[in-house]
């Protein structure tokens, strides 16, 4: 197997973060959301046999105001999008 790494400090799952690291994240924070991320780094890698997700922690900041149920539902779109994708092998 080829491991890709595709980490971002500060990454969420779903949530625009426009006041973390505004220096990549751009004015509205949309680099910092995995949705926004997911399907391009998916299709720059293709075909793609296994993908982890490890996202979850930086949706806990208070600023977001969201629990655990926000934060599953956030990971379970990512998990459908990475099945509906046409990048697998």
């Amino acid at each position: 197997f080829v491991v890709v790494p595709e980490g971002l400090n500060a990454r969420t799952t779903v949530i625009d973060d426009p006041f973390e690291f505004p220096e990549y994240s751009s004015s509205g924070g949309e680099g910092l959301n995995g949705m926004r991320y997911l399907m391009p780094c998916l299709h720059s890698h293709k075909p793609v046999d296994v993908v982890v997700l490890a996202l979850g922690c930086n949706d806990l900041k208070a600023r977001h105001g969201l629990g655990a149920t926000d934060i599953v539902s956030g990971i379970s779109s990512l998990v459908s999008a990475v099945r509906r994708s046409t990048a697998g092998s």
